[in-house]
């Protein structure tokens, strides 16, 4: 087993990590970076795993910098399942309609008083892929033993942080 650290490492957002295990390639977690409009233009950035190279997206619990980036990453190109535990499947279309909505609403004020030349700006993700990103999703409860891949059993267990949270 190998894991890389692409997120919330020397920082506190972002959470993003690679697993390499039994032959197949696991993201946990896909958070929104957020702080600083710098250090926030690095969520449209390319992910640094390619997306449809990813076998299965696990999710450790609903906080935006955990889960924020999910339907981007389905957007461009992520077609596997994600887990995540049952109550976070709950609280996740809450709060990524949510972070849909204030994106597609900030883009739109921009775009009010464009000048000729001027790039548009788009929207992270829309609602509607978020929607899509929904439908991959895979509830699953506490302390249940799940073969997510061949040689890779997922077990949540209740973490206490916020409703659903989970160690993984």
């Amino acid at each position: 087993m190998r894991v890389h650290f692409h997120g919330a490492a020397g920082e506190v957002t972002g959470s993003l990590h690679e697993v390499e295990a039994a032959g197949h390639r696991l993201v946990i977690d896909c958070g929104m970076i957020q702080g600083s409009p710098e250090a926030e233009r690095r969520n449209a950035e390319p992910f640094p795993v390619e997306p449809s190279g990813i076998d299965a997206l696990v999710i450790s619990h609903a906080h935006i910098d955990h889960i924020g980036r999910v339907p981007l990453l389905v957007q461009r190109g992520y077609r596997g399942p994600i887990y995540a535990q049952r109550a976070t499947a709950d609280l996740m279309p809450i709060m990524l309609l949510d972070a849909a909505s204030i994106a597609e609403g900030e883009a739109e004020r921009a775009n009010r008083d464009l000048r000729r030349g001027e790039p548009e700006t788009l929207p992270l993700y829309t609602r509607g892929d978020v929607e899509a990103a929904m439908a991959q999703v895979r509830p699953l409860p506490y302390d249940a033993p799940e073969d997510i891949l061949p040689g890779v059993t997922l077990t949540y267990r209740e973490a206490g942080h916020i409703l659903g949270s989970c160690v993984v």
